[in-house]
């Protein structure tokens, strides 16, 4: 009984463990009071931010993260903006210590009467996958485009869904062939 007893997680005062799980949670969790202080930051928050120390973080505002541009896009979203029950998602860019900008995805709550709670995760790899698929998507559009053969795609029925310039001029299709049967394919074989 005494091994786990010293197991167990620190207490509040009121013998929650709401502690343990605010300090512990993967993703960065702050609590920010009624006039956009921030009073408490998880350990993941100080990791992900680059402080080090707690105190580091409890002596700005949540204002005093946030880009410049996203304010302009969309004003501090504070407590009194929250109603009870409802929760915000949004993506922002938080300052890290260094002052460089992390894009986050940003869950605002009601946490008390007088505090919101802000939990927050970095989105950088995702950001980063996008931006090559979209590179990627480009260099395939280009190929694509200016490709001297004629490409061209069908569905499940053999339906025309798209095409490339080459198709348009080899076989005379302009947009009247979207949903149509290929030409090529016999019509006896798109009932079986």
């Amino acid at each position: 009984e005494a091994a786990l007893t010293a197991k167990r997680p620190p207490e509040e005062p009121d013998g929650s463990n709401s502690f343990t799980f605010f300090h512990n949670h993967p993703a960065g969790m702050l609590l920010v009071d009624e006039r956009g202080k921030i009073v408490k930051a998880n350990h993941q928050a100080l990791k992900q931010l680059g402080y080090t120390a707690h105190h580091e973080l409890t002596t700005l505002s949540i204002a005093e993260l946030l880009h410049p541009e996203d304010i302009e896009a969309q004003p501090v979203i504070s407590l009194h903006d929250l109603t009870e029950g409802r929760t915000m998602t949004l993506e922002r860019r938080y300052q890290c210590k260094d002052g460089r900008f992390v894009p986050v995805r940003v869950h605002l709550s009601i946490f008390a009467d007088d505090a919101m709670l802000v939990v927050f995760e970095d989105i950088s790899m995702r950001r980063n996958t996008e931006e090559a698929l979209r590179k990627a998507n480009e260099a395939l559009d280009v190929v694509f485009r200016s490709a001297n053969a004629a490409i061209f795609g069908l569905d499940g029925q053999s339906r025309v869904t798209f095409w490339n310039p080459a198709a348009e001029k080899l076989f005379g299709w302009n947009h009247e062939i979207a949903g149509k049967p290929y030409p090529a394919v016999p019509p006896e074989s798109l009932s079986a």
